[in-house]
């Protein structure tokens, strides 16, 4: 991926995407935003997740670049690292892993400056935009 706008389009991860534990194994394209989780059961809360850019997602794990042309509103999901990914509508309604919904959904995160910011408190995201390339 060439590093375009689009190389630091915001995408959530959750810790195990962001820290590399997991593979990502669920991807959901809620409207125009993406998230990148592993599909394990996580605590309901912001500090579980991270946003960065997507491209430095895309260059961990190249066979992302598979769903380039996931259409919004729509999630893919595979039952390991090497898996085919499965595709299907997304409609709000998804299993309660990673996130039970994407994060910017479920918690109305808006993206400001390096801050998401949640109901009633500011939480650090990752880093601050021009820090997400330091994401290995």
């Amino acid at each position: 991926m060439s590093q375009t706008a689009s190389y630091h389009e915001k995408a959530y991860v959750c810790l195990h995407i962001f820290d590399a534990s997991r593979p990502v194994l669920l991807v959901v394209r809620s409207d125009s935003d993406w998230s990148f989780l592993c599909g394990a059961e996580h605590e309901d809360t912001a500090a579980n997740y991270r946003v960065v850019g997507r491209g430095h997602i895309l260059d961990r794990d190249p066979t992302l670049n598979d769903l380039a042309d996931l259409a919004p509103n729509w999630e893919a999901e595979r039952a390991s690292a090497t898996g085919e990914w499965v595709r299907k509508p997304y409609g709000g309604g998804m299993k309660a892993n990673c996130l039970g919904q994407p994060p910017n959904q479920r918690m109305k995160l808006a993206w400001r400056g390096g801050r998401v910011k949640g109901k009633g408190s500011i939480l650090m995201a990752a880093a601050a935009p021009r820090s997400l390339c330091a994401i290995r």
